[in-house]
């Protein structure tokens, strides 16, 4: 659920542009007010807002309400909410006509968004551990035997098609086609994000009859009965899924159609499929997508049960966990670009700081754009990011950030200040303050190997305006939370050292996308001390020789300038974000919450 950045290329000659990734039925479920995207109205200044906030980007629009309304079943009423308010939006418009008109009326692409393994499953699969699957695709339920399939024979990967199967490849054409014959879309954006539970062990399925021919007419062995090479049956298996690429480009070749290609890092296609082949090498050279976008996540997510674990379901590298691949950037620069760049293939990356506010970081390096999630400039927050410098990291882990925070209304999870992204690995876990659902305040900071972080045991109250202070105070001190003046009990070891993080420094989101601050904020002061509180500030604060930078938002600009040291920070946003009243004393505030 996470701005986005995608690609727009004239062959042989890349032309990359930002692309949006705009998941239509989180919005409709998960939003209130204009994020919801339930009205032409909404769309139309949903696309104003996209157009200025992310440079024209190329939309990618989510259409798995069309295929659920045209090629699944409900089997479920676990999740009513979501069939029936996409009943209700499509008995007045189309929803995908009109976001294909607004795009276009704005001079922007828009490609539809599918992905190649999310079939459902049936209703005793608990789709997130927790909760009957509320769908199952037509085609599965009559053709179970589609479906991979592990070594006996005796289980299917539910919602897990295996691109073996003539007939599997048939479906997904036909159906591929019909979307971009019956809707104007410029174009296809394939992924491998899925909703459907991973598998237990990452060789666990693909072992359909003909997988298991094909091996056996390649190498003499029946890799159902008998020892095989496990590297040359996940080779095989991607051979199909490689095949179906070439047919999705010749099929969109005769319509003048573009296909953008969503994936994780590393040669594994990884969950839910499993450790087979993931051969992007061969789909560059072949021309097969007109961009690739790296960094994808999986829907491991979703699992519980799967967070987390892939090593020990035995997956040769994880794109999710960031482990057995280089660093985001050292892949990037040294693997994908110069293969996209000789064969004039566009290169995105997933989302995180590297976009928001970091525009001119795509000079420096082989990428051409990157992708967010409408979902970070639909809700009606906005935030402020300050452009990375080494002075905001405090190598010495020795530093304090405090502020004043105000929830108009409820207290919800929103981080305070950023300056961490988990998308770009262990290299851009830096430090941060967030609030998280129960209200408790979060301060989580990286020492260069491990995450450690404290949880408030006292809460942030609504409605009232309250001083946070957050301390680390190094090597052999302790890292503290003070909520309105008062030492929060809960305390724990400093890290020695922090690491230092290419990611920019975000107030009121988080530096890796995801849910913004829906509160007020002022006087966001950053300090190279561990200063202590007694009680809380009486304004306005003091700037002293410890202090790095203060925002207090006095002004009305967009570009918000620190004292201190001189840091600008720009205020993005989907809406104009005014100035407020700030705690008794301290002048002007600026507010974030959202609209509704």
């Amino acid at each position: 659920m996470w701005i986005i950045a995608l690609v727009a290329i004239a062959q042989p000659t890349v032309a990359a542009e930002n692309g949006l990734n705009v998941s239509w039925g989180d919005h409709i479920v998960v939003y209130d007010g204009i994020g919801k995207l339930d009205t032409e109205e909404k769309i139309a200044a949903a696309m104003d807002d996209w157009k200025r906030l992310a440079d024209s980007p190329t939309i990618y629009w989510r259409a798995s309400a069309w295929y659920a309304r045209n090629y699944m079943v409900p089997l479920h009423d676990s999740f009513p909410e979501y069939f029936d308010t996409v009943e209700r939006i499509w008995a007045e418009f189309d929803p995908m006509a009109v976001a294909i008109r607004e795009a276009h009326e704005r001079g922007m692409k828009i490609y539809a968004y599918q992905t190649l393994f999310d079939e459902g499953s049936p209703a005793e699969v608990l789709y997130g551990d927790s909760k009957p699957f509320p769908w199952q695709s037509k085609f599965t339920i009559a053709h179970p035997e589609y479906l991979a399939t592990d070594r006996e024979g005796m289980k299917r990967h539910h919602g897990v098609m295996e691109y073996a199967y003539p007939q599997v490849r048939a479906h997904m054409l036909a159906m591929l086609s019909r979307l971009v014959d019956d809707y104007d879309f410029d174009g296809l954006y394939i992924c491998t994000r899925s909703h459907s539970r991973p598998a237990d062990h990452a060789d666990q399925f693909g072992f359909g009859e003909p997988v298991a021919l094909a091996y056996e007419e390649a190498y003499g062995v029946d890799p159902r009965a008998e020892d095989f090479d496990v590297a040359k049956w996940r080779d095989l298996r991607g051979e199909f899924l490689t095949g179906f690429l070439r047919e999705l480009r010749a099929a969109m070749d005769e319509r003048e159609k573009r296909i953008a290609l969503a994936i994780p890092r590393g040669d594994i296609i990884g969950p839910p499929y499993g450790n087979m082949t993931m051969d992007w090498r061969t789909w560059v050279r072949e021309n097969l997508a007109d961009e690739i976008i790296v960094g994808v996540r999986s829907g491991n997510w979703h699992y519980p049960s799967m967070r987390g674990k892939d090593k020990e379901r035995g997956y040769l590298s994880s794109n999710d966990e960031q482990w057995g691949l280089p660093g985001a950037r050292e892949h990037i620069d040294t693997v994908y670009g110069p293969l996209c760049d000789e064969h004039g293939v566009g290169l995105l990356i997933q989302g995180g700081s590297w976009g928001r506010g970091a525009k001119d970081r795509v000079a420096n390096t082989p990428l051409d754009g990157f992708m967010f999630s409408s979902m970070s400039l639909t809700s009606g927050s906005g935030y402020i990011v300050v452009p990375d410098d080494p002075a905001l990291g405090f190598a010495d882990a020795r530093f304090t950030v405090d502020c004043w925070l105000r929830y108009p209304e409820e207290v919800t999870f929103g981080r305070v200040v950023s300056k961490y992204d988990h998308n770009l690995g262990h290299e851009g876990r830096g430090w941060e303050i967030y609030i998280d659902k129960e209200a408790h305040v979060v301060w989580r900071l990286n020492d260069g190997e491990n995450d450690m972080s404290i949880t408030s045991e006292g809460t942030v109250p609504a409605q009232e305006w309250v001083h946070l202070a957050c301390v680390s105070e190094g090597a052999g001190g302790q890292m503290r939370v003070y909520i309105n003046g008062i030492e929060d009990a809960q305390t724990r070891p400093a890290p020695a050292a922090l690491r230092l993080v290419p990611v920019d420094l975000f107030i009121g989101a988080y530096g890796g996308e995801g849910v913004f601050l829906n509160a007020q904020i002022d006087e966001v002061r950053l300090s190279s001390i561990a200063r202590t509180f007694t009680e809380p500030l009486t304004g306005p604060t003091p700037v002293d020789d410890d202090t790095v930078a203060l925002w207090s938002f006095e002004d009305e600009s967009d570009e918000v300038t620190s004292e201190g040291a001189t840091f600008t920070g720009t205020v993005m946003r989907a809406q104009p974000h005014e100035r407020i009243d700030g705690p008794a004393g301290f002048g002007k505030a600026i507010d974030l919450s959202r609209r509704h």
